[in-house]
């Protein structure tokens, strides 16, 4: 039988695609610095694309869109304490965020006039908070505590199925050929590019939050 190969891990890390920088230059402090935070502890999230857009989620809910180009914050999101954001993903379609309502959003920013102008756009709705977002091309996976995992297409704005499991899903990956989903069970469920379940696979871990596919 044809297996994806896959890395998988019961410790909390960041996707592999939103690595956090941690140069001399683009420490925490001197981030905080440039962008006029309260205070670098209040950083809970550093995402970083291309080396290109950094996107910082601090404690009160505060998200800032920085250019490490152009050294100088793009956007900065306000989040009340009801939706207190839980996970960033940097897209080439904006910056996908989601919130502990189970909310979810995507963020453009336009060039207008020299200037910048943020526009929200609502995706979707989990009934209970989102934990898990990973990109492969157009496609947008979000997994939630309700068990289930959306499917949506970024470039369309349109959901394109939703899966439900016998488990809190906190982690999935994609690429052309295989789907893996898992989360707070030792199980990992395969699909194929059609998102048609093939087989199980059951890990020795009680349960997993990372989860990425490898390249073959």
């Amino acid at each position: 039988m044809n297996i994806p190969r896959y890395d998988v891990f019961s410790n909390y890390r960041e996707q592999i695609h939103t690595v956090i920088k941690e140069t001399n230059f683009w420490n925490r402090a001197h981030t905080c610095q440039r962008l006029n935070t309260d205070d670098m502890d209040l950083i809970t999230k550093m995402n970083v694309l291309n080396d290109h857009t950094l996107v910082i989620v601090d404690a009160p809910g505060r998200m800032y869109i920085y250019c490490l180009l152009q050294l100088k914050t793009l956007a900065k999101t306000e989040f009340n304490k009801q939706r207190c954001i839980t996970t960033t993903l940097v897209t080439d379609y904006g910056v996908v965020c989601s919130c502990v309502t189970g909310h979810v959003t995507l963020t453009k920013i336009l060039n207008v006039d020299q200037g910048y102008e943020l526009l929200n756009f609502a995706l979707f709705k989990h009934a209970m908070v989102v934990y898990s977002l990973t990109c492969f091309n157009n496609i947008l996976l979000s997994g939630s505590d309700d068990q289930s995992l959306k499917i949506y297409d970024l470039e369309n704005f349109k959901l394109i199925k939703t899966i439900h499991f016998l488990f809190k899903v906190r982690c999935a990956d994609i690429n052309e050929k295989w789907m893996v989903v898992g989360g707070l069970d030792p199980t990992i469920v395969v699909f194929n590019k059609n998102y048609e379940q093939v087989f199980e696979l059951t890990e020795s871990l009680i349960s997993s939050v990372y989860l990425r596919l490898i390249d073959e």
